[in-house]
């Protein structure tokens, strides 16, 4: 190893080393190594008289000009011999007799730390230079003298590197960082001459060449092959060059690459958990209570989780460690099996996917089916997870209109204008997420009428099948239209209580045997993601097979339904809101009339509300409704705080408009 001394104003700079851990050299107070193996015209650009070339101009800025010296050691791995550099006139020190060859390089001057002895250390490839304390004041930012360490033993080489030259070259007090510190660096920028190192070459008239090694230009960090990635900490009393990289980068150009978001993105959007969620979090860190209004999570709200399904759960939790069927525990997908018979829907075990949730389950159905530009229809307003779904899968989402005067059933003229030839599935979610629909026999047979026509795989979300009020009752779509291919997603998280344990299925029912590549490619993303959640998985057996406690909750008396009343009362109590009384699910979805409100921005809305109020709702757009006159409230609080909730919302909807 070939050691050179770079004088430094403050702190300790490397120059072509890389600190001494592993395959790295090291750098010690000024001391800096250079690997033998580095190309022969960088060596011979250390020793050019060796060479038989006459030196370019390698370091340059102004600088005093003490002489210096730097002895540090190299080992060279056998047979090479070690070559021995030091000024030219100078007699070598005292050292063993070697067969090694001695190069004579020309005298410079530079400002740089006073003589020095080092040892290598035997018996690790890892290499450090230690000298005695200095014997002049320290600087203010000078380390704590190093302990003495052993003189060299026989077998060590000791070599002499030219000290830098800061006689011509770029100025230094261009460079604003290195003026400020006072400092002068040693510079990889080649001067008027020729130099071997011009591929190293840096160029810059408003900052210094070390400076720019150092990082300050991110454009050219080429430099002595150790510079890649170095990291430089700018301020007016150091430079300081930190994590250099691994001896199988140097010499290579690496351009930092801006990370972005992929496109794939451009149009996926989930405002349920968007920017307003993330004001909340703000306002709660500053102390704030929030009531969250934007979620149907029931636990949250005090809603338990049925005590079988706990006890199958931990009965069963000590056998969950490990990865299961891609598809999903066999127990769980006969249990989805029976149930399904019961709803009139015709499937087996081994059409039936388990999944973290219905969240995971349609993402994987829009992404087994869509090539990009395929379009699938769905509600407006809808659970935007769907849009997203089918974003992210390189489709187009295809809103077709739910009509708020109907009760918002959907309107199928609007839907069969809006089949193209590219349309492949049709979404129905039922009951509604945000409306509260709940969809008869006769409007589920007119959708899948058209999907019978165009031939449409139907896609049907039925996870709140089970929260319905008053006299409405859920019929599931795969029994309307047994001879279309349906998918059905269902899950634990809304009627048991459990979203948090991510259990979800999907069913497919009526004929198959054309859609064989279609539930391929289902299969190889289920494998891909490994399994669905296995203690969770446990629990759908109790779920399905038990008591359904959901019943308790929405009948007359029940704590869904009293809130869900208190609710909409309230809400429809406030001047120019209206709302259609939900017949299923856990939300509301009120009016704005425009008249009453100048509202031209729902997100700004909200997010006023959230700052005035601390009650958190979302905006209508945020499920792809197309005005800004509709908001979402969740039923699940309790009717306390629903009614300090909505009295609220009006104190501030009283007089609220938008310039």
């Amino acid at each position: 190893m070939v050691a050179v001394a770079v004088g430094l104003a403050v702190g300790a700079v490397e120059v072509a080393g890389v600190p001494a851990d592993g395959d790295r050299g090291a750098v010690v107070d000024g001391v800096a190594e250079l690997d033998t193996d580095a190309p022969e015209e960088v060596r011979s650009a250390l020793a050019p008289e060796a060479a038989g070339e006459s030196p370019g101009v390698v370091c340059a800025a102004p600088a005093a000009e003490p002489p210096a010296e730097a002895v540090g050691s190299g080992d060279v791995d056998a047979p090479r011999p070690s070559p021995s550099l030091r000024p030219e006139g100078e007699e070598p020190p005292d050292a063993p007799e070697s067969n090694s060859p001695t190069i004579t390089a020309p005298r410079t001057t530079a400002h740089t730390a006073p003589p020095a002895t080092a040892t290598r250390r035997r018996g690790s490839r890892s290499r450090r230079r230690r000298r005695e304390p200095s014997r002049r004041p320290a600087p203010a930012r000078a380390r704590a003298p190093s302990p003495p360490v052993p003189a060299p033993g026989p077998s060590s080489s000791t070599v002499r590197a030219p000290g830098p030259s800061y006689a011509t070259g770029p100025s230094y007090a261009s460079c604003q960082p290195c003026a400020a510190a006072g400092s002068a660096y040693a510079s990889y920028a080649g001067g008027a001459s020729p130099s071997p190192l011009g591929r190293y070459t840096l160029g810059s008239a408003s900052v210094s060449p070390f400076c720019q090694d150092m990082g300050a230009d991110s454009k050219d960090r080429k430099g002595l092959r150790h510079n890649v990635g170095k990291k430089a900490t700018q301020n007016v009393t150091s430079h300081v060059v930190e994590n250099t990289p691994r001896r199988a980068l140097r010499g290579r150009k690496l351009t930092v690459m801006q990370v972005i978001q992929s496109t794939k993105l451009a149009n996926v959007c989930y405002e349920i958990r968007g920017p307003v969620l993330e004001e909340a979090m703000r306002l709660e860190a500053a102390g704030h209570r929030i009531l969250k209004l934007n979620t149907g999570n029931p636990a949250a709200f005090g809603f338990e989780c049925p005590p079988e399904i706990l006890e199958d759960i931990l009965r069963n939790v000590s056998t969950a460690h490990g990865y299961g069927d891609a598809k999903g525990l066999l127990a769980a997908r006969r249990a989805v099996v029976m149930h399904n018979q019961t709803l009139g829907i015709e499937t087996d075990v081994e059409h039936v996917f388990i999944g973290n949730g219905v969240s995971e389950l349609i993402v994987m159905a829009m992404q087994g089916l869509l090539d990009d530009g395929d379009e699938v229809l769905v509600p407006a307003p809808d659970y935007p997870l769907w849009t997203a779904a089918v974003s992210l899968s390189g489709g187009t989402a295809v809103h077709y209109h739910c009509d708020e005067q109907s009760d918002w059933m959907p309107d199928l003229a609007d839907v069969e204008r809006k089949v193209t030839d590219r349309t492949k599935a049709i979404v129905i979610i039922n009951p509604n997420n945000p409306t509260g629909a709940v969809y008869d026999e006769a409007m589920l047979r007119g959708l899948t009428d058209i999907a019978r026509r165009h031939n449409l795989l139907v896609c049907s979300d039925e996870i709140y099948d089970k929260i319905l009020y008053d006299d409405a009752t859920h019929t599931p779509t795969a029994a309307v239209a047994p001879d279309l291919l349906t998918l059905t997603f269902n899950g634990m998280s809304k009627a048991y209580r459990v979203a948090g344990y991510r259990v979800g299925w999907m069913s497919i029912s009526g004929p198959r045997a054309h859609a064989d590549s279609y539930i391929e490619g289902l299969t190889i993303l289920a494998n891909m993601r490994l399994c669905a959640n296995m203690p969770g998985q446990h629990g759908v057996v109790a779920a399905l097979s038990g008591r359904q406690t959901i019943n308790d909750l929405v009948l007359p008396g029940g704590r869904l339904k009293e809130q869900r009343d208190v609710a909409y009362e309230l809400l429809t109590q406030i001047p120019g809101v209206s709302c259609v009384k939900p017949k299923g699910a856990l939300y509301l979805f009120p009016r704005l009339d425009p008249k009453v409100f100048k509202i031209k921005d729902d997100r700004r809305m909200v997010l006023d509300l959230l700052r005035q109020e601390k009650i958190m709702v979302v905006q209508g757009t945020g499920f792809n409704w197309p005005e800004s006159d509709h908001f979402r409230v969740v039923t699940l609080p309790s009717v306390g705080d629903l009614t300090d909730a909505v009295t609220r919302i009006g104190n501030f909807l009283d007089g609220y408009s938008q310039p």
